[in-house]
């Protein structure tokens, strides 16, 4: 099994299985270059197992062959997360996140968000979420998921000033997890 990768019209990210007999197909007709060129890649499933059996070495060269950050898969652990990680690289997209400062019992309201790299502003984030507070958006709290991470609660990031105040135009970098404040 192989998957096929692209973004649509609509700027959506479109993950396909495809058959093998596809595959061959598609590699016949389409060169390694011009596959990289539109955003195309074949991965077969059953290759990852081949891979985890390599050296570090052979599997950085292969995963970099394939385009992707070698280093960030290998820190993965060629686990159900590298295809994932893989197909985002690959079309360009990132994580961001929403909702750090709610409590601990209501952490349904944190939500990922995939966004294409360097498009999405602060407050096109907000429109994303809602209307209303597109309509009142004010400004975004923005810190990055790691510095989060190291501490105990949303407060006490905000205490060790590892949170930022951004207004609407601020673009949104990768693994940000945005706070937005609104009337």
């Amino acid at each position: 099994m192989a998957v096929r990768a692209r973004v649509a019209a609509d700027g959506e990210a479109v993950v396909q299985p495809i058959g093998d007999q596809i595959a061959r197909r598609h590699l016949e007709k389409v060169s390694k270059d011009a596959a990289a060129a539109d955003g195309v890649v074949l991965v077969r499933h059953d290759d990852w197992q081949l891979v985890a059996e390599l050296g570090s070495e052979e599997q950085a060269a292969y995963l970099e062959a394939l385009g992707m950050d070698a280093k960030e898969c290998l820190e993965l652990g060629l686990s159900h997360r590298v295809l994932p990680t893989m197909v985002r690289q690959l079309l360009g997209l990132d994580l961001v996140y929403t909702g750090p400062g709610v409590p601990r019992e209501n952490t349904e309201t944190v939500k990922a968000h995939l966004v294409r790299r360097g498009s999405l502003t602060a407050e096109g984030l907000a429109g994303r979420l809602h209307g209303d507070i597109l309509r009142g958006f004010v400004c975004a709290e923005v810190a990055p998921a790691a510095a989060l991470l190291q501490h105990a609660s949303y407060s006490r990031a905000k205490d060790a000033g590892c949170v930022r105040t951004e207004g609407r135009g601020y673009v949104l970098a990768p693994s940000d997890v945005v706070l937005v404040k609104w009337r």
